[in-house]
């Protein structure tokens, strides 16, 4: 009750109505398995994220039972809506509320993939290089969703604002090694012996001196 008589009673749903969207995640998780069904990448929100890792892991056991043999895109399980997509050897699941408008569990689900594929540039999607830019996928995880609601759907928006951040973090400039060839590695290591030789004989003879 109460005199409402000096508001814009549109103003006053449209308000109550962000708030009610604002009150809870949209999202209830973003999960990333592999072709045998174990877990790359998962996050969890709201009220699933307070679940024992056992619990989570038993949850994504039965999602990639579900939809390991499906030409489906979008199913209901457990009273969630789940869409998922497999890229390569890679399967990506974004899951919501029930009522959740699908499109935007889509929209989230190919900006994870796309932004994915912008960051790895030449370096296809699959379950090695998603192990081995591990900091690039919860970078664009942390960039998808805040909290369980949507923080962004952009792709290029995203990759952009990631390569801002490492740049930042001084991060982005650092080469990324390059695996040795045998020869390279012989003398890397005869480089190495001859460093500790002389350095094993200058010991010696500030050992002998200060005596």
């Amino acid at each position: 009750s109460g005199d409402w008589s000096g508001f814009d009673c549109d103003v006053v749903c449209v308000s109550f109505a962000l708030v009610s969207i604002m009150s809870f995640e949209v999202v209830k998780n973003i999960i990333i398995l592999a072709s045998d069904g174990t877990r790359i990448c998962s996050k969890y929100y709201g009220a699933q994220a307070q679940l024992t890792n056992e619990a989570q892991r038993e949850w994504e056991k039965k999602l990639f039972s579900k939809t390991q043999n499906t030409s489906s895109s979008i199913i209901l399980l457990d009273n969630d809506i789940v869409v998922y997509r497999t890229v390569s050897d890679v399967y990506f699941y974004v899951s919501g509320h029930p009522d959740e408008n699908e499109v935007m569990l889509e929209a989230i689900l190919g900006a994870l993939c796309d932004t994915l594929g912008f960051s790895l540039k030449e370096t296809p999607i699959e379950h090695r290089s998603l192990l081995e830019h591990y900091d690039l996928v919860l970078l664009t995880l942390d960039e998808l969703v805040d909290e369980g609601l949507i923080f962004e759907t952009d792709a290029k928006t995203i990759d952009s604002r990631m390569v801002l951040g490492l740049e930042d973090e001084g991060l982005a400039a650092i080469p990324k090694a390059l695996p040795l060839s045998d020869q390279q590695q012989q003398e890397l290591q005869r480089t190495i012996n001859k460093v500790s030789t002389g350095l094993a004989g200058q010991l010696k003879q500030f050992a002998a001196n200060w005596n």
